[in-house]
């Protein structure tokens, strides 16, 4: 399951009990608990401090659990374990991966382009991709046409700045993408980029 960093996320834990009373319902994220029901008890649900886990209580119960804000440290496996009453306390657990992602939350910028360049000159401009999660893969086109010659992509460099987000601080990658090439002999030229975000899984 992905999640977008800049929003909640609801996990739902459906299960039957086939008859039998509801003893408690406890929710996992790698191995440690950090959501709780138990009707029996007073008050019903507790929560456990995880890292990486904010729980919003008052839009979790039995069969969902609700995280704000998220962080890159959200990611992992969410395990719900659901036992029913005595005598026996049989058990059901199941378990999902959530990757956390940030979409970008505006396009791609070009700096460091002028008006008028000489024929030969070398030009050296900057794509910016920011504040997305994974590293966002930066492609320059001139005149709509993607750039395979002619071309030097110096090193990537990945940074970090730092944004509030609920009153977490949280981390953001920034990409810049530098190209430096010849200048065509063409009276007009158009230069564009974009990027895309690379999920796997």
């Amino acid at each position: 399951q992905w999640a977008d960093l800049r929003s909640s996320v609801t996990l739902y834990c459906q299960f039957n009990t086939g008859g039998d009373s509801l003893y408690s319902v406890k929710w996992y994220k790698d191995d440690h608990e950090f959501f709780r029901y138990t009707p029996g008890l007073n008050p019903q649900t507790l929560v456990f401090g995880v890292d990486g886990v904010n729980v919003d209580e008052s839009k979790s119960s039995a069969t969902e659990v609700t995280l704000f804000p998220l962080t890159r440290k959200s990611n992992g496996n969410y395990k719900c374990e659901v036992s029913t009453d005595a005598p026996n306390f049989p058990t059901v657990v199941e378990d999902a991966n959530m990757t956390v992602i940030a979409y970008p939350e505006d396009g791609p910028r070009i700096e460091g382009l002028r008006q008028i360049y000489s024929i030969g000159e070398f030009l050296e401009a900057n794509c910016t991709a920011k504040m997305t999660f994974p590293l966002a893969h930066v492609t320059w086109f001139i005149n709509n046409l993607e750039l395979f010659v002619r071309i030097r992509l110096l090193p990537k460099h990945d940074e970090f700045c730092k944004k509030k987000n609920g009153g977490q601080v949280d981390t953001f990658g920034v990409e810049w993408v530098t190209a430096v090439m010849d200048v065509l002999n063409l009276n007009s030229i158009i230069y564009h980029c974009k990027r895309k975000t690379i999920l796997s899984g």
